[in-house]
């Protein structure tokens, strides 16, 4: 006795904590019994990258709920019905996403648990999604330093990059002003400054780690950039953030954390190794983020 069902939802983009509603669509081609009409809502978080032979793998389920559509037994003619579904979404849920090394997913199953033959179940995805406002951000300047000691016949003096930003909460599509000095104490001279704007994850399970960038600039070749023994220079930078920047918020996922920041490198002369520095951002929704949803 074939059948099928589907699952229908009012939209597919929710809020932590919001109400959905839907419906489960059921057709039947002959009369049956059915014990019950289940569905179900999940969401989970899952992580796995290669590490030389290893497998780095983990599953965590957000939450798991469970709703009947019908009271009893009941026996069905063919033809088409319609159930109402509503349940709560937790709040705190991380926003739906999926990159390379890990996603976060959220899923309704419909089940008709029929008597005496196959059941029908289906399977949609749905998303889960907030930001910050950046109008209710608090934001404050930020000073990143890093500082390395090149050893040179001329002198064992250190090279020391600092990046000031007078404040560190922007939106996608936004220009961000920093000024960056380079201070060359050493006798190694310093032949150009490059930076970018960044965005990825980092993965974390049981104290092993990796990062996967998902959106970057092209690297801004500081005009100007090379720096003489016992010199100083200091260049005012734009960069502009993407305007499809997943700004998406978090929480309660501690195996799969998302950053924004400015990169810089530093670049030596050979033998030595290039200076890098990472400068934090935080950013949120220029508009209100619940006004498209």
């Amino acid at each position: 006795m074939p059948g099928s069902c589907g699952i229908e939802f009012e939209k597919q983009i929710y809020l932590p904590g919001e109400v959905v509603n839907g419906k489960v669509h059921c057709t039947f081609a002959a009369d049956c019994k059915v014990r019950n009409i289940k569905i179900t809502f999940s969401g989970r978080i899952k992580v796995a990258w290669k590490a030389g032979r290893a497998t780095i793998y983990k599953l965590e389920p957000l939450f798991k709920m469970e709703s009947s559509l019908l009271l009893y037994e009941t026996s069905f003619t063919p033809g088409y019905y319609v159930y109402p579904f509503t349940f709560n979404l937790p709040d705190n849920l991380p926003s739906s996403i999926e990159v390379l090394y890990g996603s976060v997913k959220y899923k309704a199953r419909a089940k008709i648990d029929k008597k005496w033959c196959i059941n029908d179940t289906c399977v949609k995805v749905f998303n889960v999604y907030s930001c910050c406002y950046l109008g209710s951000m608090s934001s404050s300047p930020i000073e990143s330093v890093k500082e390395k000691i090149p050893l040179s016949l001329g002198g064992a003096g250190s090279i020391r990059l600092t990046v000031k930003l007078s404040n560190n909460c922007y939106a996608p599509n936004q220009m961000i002003p920093f000024i960056a000095t380079v201070r060359n104490n050493s006798g190694t001279t310093v032949n150009e400054v490059r930076f970018k704007f960044v965005q990825g994850f980092t993965f974390e399970v049981k104290e092993r780690t990796t990062e996967t960038i998902q959106t970057e600039t092209q690297e801004l070749a500081v005009i100007d950039s090379v720096v003489n023994p016992r010199d100083e220079r200091f260049w005012n930078l734009e960069l502009r953030i993407p305007a499809d920047t997943f700004i998406g918020n978090m929480p309660n996922c501690d195996c799969m954390k998302i950053f924004w920041k400015i990169k810089g490198e530093v670049y030596l002369p050979f033998p030595h190794r290039n200076m890098h520095i990472d400068v934090p951002l935080l950013l949120g929704s220029a508009a209100s983020p619940n006004s498209a949803l």
